[in-house]
């Protein structure tokens, strides 16, 4: 997911001792959209999830296995179940306070803030915690507070004591191949909020660390990131497979290992494996009557899996699975707006402006930066595929105002943008102006390696080589074309612009 939440996090009163408080004092809706009561539902201890042993104090074997069960729903990004599980560990032991720091965490990944502190809070309330829970509590303490001072002028200070604090619980515990995972976590570009989706060169040592001391599943899920990261299809594809194999009735493992799937050429391989993280999805939502809204997970997949239809031509499924994505309710209607956008221009790809133009429209008068962004790039884009150039005109004028990074085209909106103006450009007498804003972007496209920028880039390299062939620069076309190649001989896409550009060497 590339949006990352806000850091603000609001300072709470602590609150009194555990033993005075009644654990079913639940309070509102988990940011603001999933009702607490789903986060209480009791749950079964599960096969599939992925292994775990992380010793607490507890004496209780259940509040054990159902903290464990926290922690692996943690390292596949399933807060919902995190929290669930978490909580059935506090029912079987009121006085665990780990279970209510591992509750933080799954409340950070909802993105609650407010909850995220206050679980926190009911951890440190305890005063008779072990040597190392302690330390694992001030672990989480410091996490937090680097968080909250993220976007301040504190950011570095409070990051050092974050990543001082996991070093001090290492020396009390160097066999603890969680905080070998939490330490590979904290050397992702966003810092405290790593959670191993953008792991670095650095990150890979802390992550072998891990495995080698209990084969920590979780390990090979942020392996498969760093690896993708640094375009390392094939050693990403092999964390993948451990990963998949060890946490198998989990949506997102399954998901993590069809990323590469898709990218080392074998398509039909990755359609089959999302389409299965789709059911279990599916069944899931049936069997614990859970709204398919309140997971982040489902949307993602499905998109990844309609853009994987795309590539193989069916068109038919790519919308149908597109539509269905896009009605999917999001924690942010920025995230909507991208849903959204993704169907948007799979409509483009099918012709069928005229829908686009209208829905474009609509999300243009969003307030949010992105998505009005995304509206005015796509009925620009749409309209003048119509011949109607003094109507995208109007859009165009408003991406101009819009833009605050001239040149930076990384996001999927900025890459509709870009288009949209380097076509209008070009169809304009500013040839030499369009022309170097697609290079500009066809080199950004092909960087891509996140599995959503991947594919996204390699629909984007194909749409700078349409914009190119439509107004007959055939320099810029062949460009594109051979990056086009290089992202993905294997997209049939690519071979038939290598067709078109032979056809005109000849």
């Amino acid at each position: 997911m590339r949006l990352v939440a806000a850091a603000a996090v609001l300072a709470l009163v602590l609150p009194a001792p555990l033993s005075a408080q009644s654990h079913d004092d639940h309070g509102p809706a988990v940011a603001g959209r999933i009702p607490a009561e789903i986060l209480n539902r009791p749950l079964p201890l599960r096969d599939g999830a992925g292994r775990v042993s992380h010793a607490t104090s507890t004496t209780s074997a259940d509040a054990q296995a159902y903290y464990d069960q926290g922690i692996a729903y943690l390292h596949s990004y399933v807060w919902l179940e995190a929290a669930r599980s978490f909580n059935q560990a506090l029912r079987a032991d009121h006085d665990l306070a780990l279970a209510w720091a591992g509750l933080s965490r799954a409340y950070s990944g909802l993105e609650d803030p407010v909850r995220a502190r206050e679980a926190l809070e009911k951890a440190e309330a305890f005063t008779n915690v072990s040597p190392r829970d302690a330390r694992l509590i001030a672990v989480r303490r410091a996490q937090l507070d680097a968080m909250h001072a993220w976007s301040t002028d504190r950011r570095r200070e409070a990051f050092r004591a974050y990543i001082d604090a996991i070093d001090a619980a290492l020396e009390g515990d160097p066999d603890d191949a969680e905080l070998w995972v939490l330490r590979g976590n904290a050397e992702e570009p966003l810092g405290p909020y790593g959670r191993g989706q953008r792991g670095t060169p650095s990150s890979i040592a802390f992550y072998e660390r891990a495995i080698a001391l209990n084969g920590h599943f979780g390990a090979h899920h942020y392996l498969v990131h760093t690896y993708e990261m640094m375009g390392h299809f094939d050693k990403a594809l092999e964390h993948g497979k451990v990963y998949s194999d060890a946490a198998p009735q989990v949506p997102h493992a399954l998901h993590m290992y069809a990323h590469d799937l898709m990218k080392v050429g074998r398509m039909r391989d990755a359609i089959d494996v999302f389409g299965r993280a789709r059911e279990i999805e599916h069944n899931y939502y049936a069997t614990e009557d859970i709204s398919r809204d309140y997971d982040w997970h489902h949307a993602h997949n499905t998109g990844l899996l309609a853009l994987s239809y795309r590539h193989q031509g069916d068109m038919d499924e790519a919308e149908r699975l597109l539509r269905d994505g896009a009605a999917v309710g999001q924690q942010t209607p920025t995230r909507k707006g991208y849903y959204q956008g993704m169907l948007l221009d799979v409509l483009y790809a099918r012709g069928k402006h005229d829908e686009v133009v209208t829905e474009a429209v609509a999300l243009a008068a969003w307030p949010q930066p992105a998505v009005k962004m995304l509206g005015h790039a796509m009925a620009a884009r749409s309209l003048m595929a119509l011949g109607r150039l003094d109507d995208a005109r109007a859009h165009v004028d408003a991406l101009e105002k819009a833009e605050s990074e001239p040149g930076m085209y990384g996001t999927f909106a900025d890459f509709h943008a870009g288009l949209a103006r380097a076509e209008f450009e070009m169809r304009t007498g500013r040839r030499d102006a369009g022309a170097a804003r697609l290079r500009e972007i066809l080199t950004t496209a092909r960087a891509q390696r996140t599995p959503d920028g991947w594919i996204e880039g390699l629909f984007t390299i194909e749409s700078v080589f349409d914009v190119a062939a439509a107004v007959e620069d055939w320099d810029l076309a062949a460009d594109a074309s051979a990056r086009l190649v290089e992202h993905d001989k294997a997209y049939a896409g690519a071979q038939a612009a290598a067709r078109t550009i032979a056809e005109r060497q000849r």
